[in-house]
C-alpha cells in the first residue's frame, strides 16, 4: 500500500508542474487592463471586477450579452462603452451606455431582442449601437463608478472613446472605482477550468500525502514505540484529521469543476 502510494504521488506531481503558477496582482488599480490615460488620482484597492461578454445571444447586429462579476464595494452606476479602430487605427465610439449597480448582467440589445432592461430604467442608452464597415479590434470596457452621472456628464460622454473617458473622470473628480475589458465568456469558462483542474491536481496530491503520514502513523501506533513530545496515538488522530479536510477540499475543487465544465456545454 505504502508503495503505491509513492508511486502514484511521483505520477501526479509532474503533472501539476505543467499548470504553472497563478500571477499576484500588486498593481494599485482596480482596473484589470493598462492604458495610457491613468485612471485615476486616488488609488483604491484591486477588487477582482470582471465582465464576460457572450457574442453568440447577437452576432454583429448590435451589443452583446455581459455577465458582470466581482463589482465593486461602493459602486452606484456602471458605464460601458464600446469602441474600435477605424481604416487609420483612430479609436472610434462604436455604443455608450450607462446601468444599475444592481445588474450582474446587461441583456444583449439587438434587431428583435426584448428592451426589458430599457423599458425599466436599468439601462440607459447615451450613444446608439453602430459598428460602421471596416472598424476593427473593438472591444467593450465596463466601468465602475463611485457615484451616477449627471445630466452634463452624459452630453460630456455621448461620443466618447474609452480612454477619453477615463480622462473626463480624472478632469471632473469622478472616481472609478474598477474598470474591465469584456472578455469572450466561452474563452473565460475554459481558463477557469484550466485553474481549477490545476487546483484538483494539487489536492489529489495533498490526499496522498496525508494518505503516506497516515499510514506511517497506523505503523507507528501499532509498534508502540514513542517519538517526540507527540505520542502514536496523537499522531494518528492529526493525521486522521489532516485526511479528512484535504478530502474535503478536494471534492469541494471537483464540484466545482464539474460546474464549470457543465457550463461550457450549456453556451
Amino acid at each position: 500500500m505504502k508503495k503505491n502510494l509513492k508511486t502514484s504521488l511521483s505520477f501526479i506531481i509532474p503533472i501539476v508542474l505543467g499548470f504553472g503558477c497563478k500571477k499576484s496582482v500588486t498593481e494599485p488599480f482596480a482596473s484589470n487592463n493598462h492604458s495610457s490615460v491613468e485612471t485615476q488620482a486616488v488609488k483604491v484597492p484591486i477588487t477582482g471586477f470582471q465582465v464576460n461578454k457572450n457574442d453568440s445571444k447577437v452576432g454583429l447586429s448590435g451589443s452583446p450579452h455581459l455577465n458582470i462579476k466581482n463589482v465593486p464595494a461602493a459602486t452606484k452606476q456602471f458605464v460601458v462603452i464600446m469602441d474600435g479602430l477605424d481604416k487609420s487605427k483612430t479609436p472610434k465610439s462604436i455604443w455608450i451606455a450607462t446601468a444599475s449597480s444592481d445588474l450582474k448582467q446587461i441583456d444583449a440589445l439587438g434587431f428583435g431582442l426584448p428592451q426589458d432592461q430599457i423599458s425599466a430604467g436599468l439601462v440607459k442608452i447615451v450613444k446608439p449601437f453602430y459598428l460602421p464597415t471596416g472598424l476593427k479590434s473593438y472591444e467593450i470596457e465596463v466601468f465602475s463608478l463611485s457615484r451616477e452621472l449627471s445630466t452634463v456628464d452624459l452630453d460630456g460622454i455621448k461620443n466618447i472613446t474609452r480612454d477619453k473617458f477615463k480622462l473626463y473622470c480624472q478632469q471632473n473628480n469622478i472616481v472609478i472605482l474598477g474598470s474591465s475589458i469584456a472578455v469572450d465568456l466561452k474563452k473565460s469558462i475554459e481558463n477557469d477550468i484550466k485553474r481549477i483542474s490545476g487546483e484538483v491536481n494539487k489536492k489529489q496530491i495533498a490526499v496522498l500525502r496525508a494518505e503516506i503520514d497516515k499510514q506511517k502513523a497506523e505503523e507507528l501506533w501499532a509498534s508502540g514505540k514513542v517519538t517526540g513530545k507527540v505520542s502514536a496515538k496523537e499522531r494518528l488522530k492529526l493525521t486522521e484529521t489532516k485526511l479528512d479536510q484535504v478530502k474535503k477540499e478536494l471534492a469541494a475543487s471537483q464540484k466545482e469543476l464539474s460546474a464549470a465544465q457543465k457550463s461550457l456545454t450549456e453556451i
